[in-house]
Order: structure tokens, then sequence, then C-alpha cells
């Protein structure tokens, strides 16, 4: 190897093959490299920094280039070009899990999101998100009734999706109510949500809606309705065919909590009428009545409509037929 060979290699202009030549001699002859590249033209050169150059060891220095030409080698002319990023270490994308809850029990579940938002799930409802949330979205499944409160994230829109009826949210506190084969209900207590059909529900289409505090959604047999909690015109109550005997075991609720809040008489008795299969008849009473309550799956319908008759003023009444009807007190 002659002194114009090592400095093509050190100005990395050799082939692969001349590069693997000096490597071996130097392997061979470690002393090569003093006698070609003395100290002074070595740091004329540039290629290193020596303060006190009298006390180094040049034969060391040999075998540490000679260790330095071999890891070039390696990493040059041995790794394909293509896979040379691969030496790079990469975090592991985190992976998105499945997780699904039902509530079997009697009582409303509280479930704690990662993103802080916190859902109340009801007896007999199930609930499907991905753990964590994708990064531009938070989407959950629902059968059944959940109340959520939703963390604000500007970014990433929280959807739920309902029996075909997607509620979308950015931050705010709403409940929705989806029972497989039943009506759809929302009802918003602060913030703003959108509603809409999901995409290939089998629902009868309608326009995007924009619900505000107060505001509740009801879609029932390709029909919308909005109203009031509060507020809003009395509703005829659909009084379904009597029954041919009585019945003498009371039906339990079907979906769970119900809860109203200062919600109109005979809205409470429409509900109360399709979740227990009962009919009720409140047409009779012409003063203006607002309630608010909750009550669970364990509540007999009739000790329901005692204690909303007991602080009104009205009268329950038990008709052959299974039915009740309710009347104001003389």
């Amino acid at each position: 190897m002659d002194k114009q060979l090592l400095q093509k290699f050190l100005n990395q202009q050799c082939s692969p093959s001349e590069a693997e030549y000096i490597h071996n001699c130097l392997k061979n002859d470690p002393d090569l490299l003093e006698r070609l590249l003395p100290e002074e033209e070595w740091i004329e050169a540039g290629c290193v920094k020596i303060l006190w150059w009298q006390q180094f060891n040049w034969t060391a220095v040999a075998a540490v280039l000679a260790y330095a030409v071999l890891t070039i080698l390696t990493v040059k002319y041995l790794v394909p070009e293509g896979n040379k990023q691969q030496l790079s270490y990469q975090q592991p994308a985190p992976q998105n899990k499945q997780i699904t809850i039902h509530n079997s029990g009697s009582t409303a579940q509280v479930i704690n999101l990662k993103d802080g938002s916190v859902v109340k799930l009801s007896p007999n409802s199930t609930l499907q998100y991905q753990q964590p949330f994708p990064p531009s979205q938070r989407n959950l499944m629902l059968q059944g009734e959940a109340t959520f409160d939703v963390a604000h994230d500007s970014t990433r829109p929280f959807t739920v999706t309902g029996e075909g009826i997607n509620t979308t949210a950015l931050g705010t506190s709403f409940r929705v109510r989806a029972f497989k084969g039943t009506s759809v209900e929302v009802r918003l207590f602060k913030g703003k949500i959108k509603i809409e059909r999901a995409t290939g529900a089998s629902k009868e289409p309608f326009n995007q809606i924009i619900l505000y505090p107060g505001q509740q959604f009801r879609y029932a047999a390709g029909k919308v309705k909005i109203s009031q909690f509060e507020q809003g015109l009395r509703q005829q109550m659909q009084i379904k065919k009597p029954k041919p005997s009585v019945i003498e075991n009371p039906t339990p609720m079907v979906g769970g909590i119900l809860e109203f809040d200062k919600t109109p008489l005979t809205q409470v008795c429409s509900e109360l009428s399709e979740r227990y299969n009962r009919p009720i008849n409140c047409d009779k009473v012409q003063k203006p009545i607002l309630l608010t309550g909750q009550f669970n799956g364990t509540d007999k319908l009739k000790e329901i409509l005692n204690k909303i008759a007991l602080l009104n003023n009205l009268t329950i009444t038990e008709l052959p037929d299974s039915s009740y009807q309710i009347t104001e007190e003389k």
C-alpha cells in the first residue's frame, strides 16, 4: 500500500475492494500508518488535533484506525443502501385496543375514559370504544342508555353512535338512549351537540340537527321531534290497546334508569308507558305540571305513579284493563 492510496481512503474516494485492502494492510502491519503518514503531515492534513503528540503511541493509533476502517466498511459497504434507515430505533406505535363494557347490574356504572371524559352507563347497556382513542376522533358505540360528560378537545370530536344515529360533541354533557328496537332519544344538559344519521344506517334520512342545552331529540318511526325539558306543548299520549286480562305481576322497566328534569307530565307518562309497557292516561289533568326525578329498573310502576300523585295532588286509578288513569284531586 502506498501513501497515495491511503490519502485516497482518508478522502473517502476509494472503492470497496481498495478499502478492504487497506484494512488488511493495517491489520498485518500496524506501523505502516506511521511510515506512510508521519505525525506532522497527519496534523497538517487536519485529520486530528494533537496537543502533546510526542506522547502518542502511533502503533495504538494505527490499531484504532484499523478498527474504524472495519466499522466504516461494515456500515458503508455491507449494509444495503435502502436498509440503512432501519439501523435507527423507532418507538413502536401504541396499539388501539377494542374495549367492550356491559352493565349487567341494577345501578349505573361510572366509566372514566383516558381523555378525561366520564360515562354513566345505565343497567342493561353496552358501550364499545377504542383505547386509546385515535389521534383525530373519539368514537363510541352505544346500545342502551348512558350519560356523557365530555372533556373538551376541539381537535377530536366525541361521537356516540346508537341505533344508526350519531351524536357528536366537542365538550359537553348529554344523555343518549338507544335500546335496540326502540326510539332513539338524546337530551342535552350543557354545551352543544350535532345529531345526524350514521353512515350506512337504515334510518330514514333527516337533516343535520344542532341541539342546545335544555333541548331533547327523539327519533321514532322515521320521524324526528325536538322538544324542551322544562316547557313545550302538551303531548298527546298514545294509548296502547288494552290487554284482555289484568296483569298480576307488575311489568319490570325496560332500559334501566329514567331521569326527568322539569319534564311535562304528559311526556313523563309517555316514557313510563313505553318503558313499562302499560297504558297511562293523563289527558284529564289540566294544570301544568313539571317533574324532576330519577327512577331505576327496580322501581315498580305503581310506586312511581303514587309518588307523582302525592307530590302534585293527583289521583291514580288502576282500571280493569290494566291501564292507569291520572286525574286531579277534587
